[in-house]
């Protein structure tokens, strides 16, 4: 709310900050959108993102944070396939919740190599099917369970870190 005029999209002028192919988005589920089925989100510089974002069932998402951190307030839910990914030389990519759980895991999930914290939980899993897998070292950290599956998901941890104040599983 500006001079008696109500911003409904603040985001119109927000700088890009994801690449998808040769376009660049500002807007985490427009960059989820713009991928028909299969395909990789790059993430193009550090940025806050005040959304949640979703993954459909019907698509497979690959998102790189390249070196980059994203911090976010809402969660990513995966309801397909999807994968969070670093290929940044020094793994330094991170992906932070700074309020609520950084993931919800309805789908397959693979942490690869990155780096996610969370205040709340690091990923939920509540959809009594799944997979989530961590490898290549990937770190979850959170405030309260690493990893909070209430039923049916399948966890794999080949080589990591799950770590939470009040359980890491």
């Amino acid at each position: 709310y500006t001079d008696g005029v109500t911003i409904s999209n603040y985001l119109v002028d927000k700088e890009g900050f994801l690449q998808v192919g040769d376009q660049i988005y500002n807007n985490l589920n427009s960059a989820i959108a713009a991928i028909e089925t299969e395909g990789t989100i790059i993430v193009i510089r550090n940025e806050n993102v005040h959304q949640s974002a979703t993954i459909p069932a019907e698509k497979n998402i690959t998102l790189d944070l390249n070196g980059h951190t994203l911090t976010m307030t809402q969660a990513i839910t995966n309801k397909g396939e999807f994968k969070l990914v670093d290929s940044s030389i020094d793994k330094s990519g991170l992906l932070k919740n700074i309020k609520t759980t950084a993931l919800v895991n309805q789908g397959n999930m693979t942490l690869d190599g990155v780096t996610v914290n969370a205040t709340g939980h690091g990923i939920t899993g509540n959809s009594g099917t799944g997979t989530i897998t961590i490898k290549n070292d990937a770190k979850l950290t959170a405030s309260s369970y690493g990893l909070n599956i209430t039923s049916g998901q399948t966890i794999n941890v080949e080589s990591g870190l799950v770590q939470g104040s009040t359980y890491g599983i």
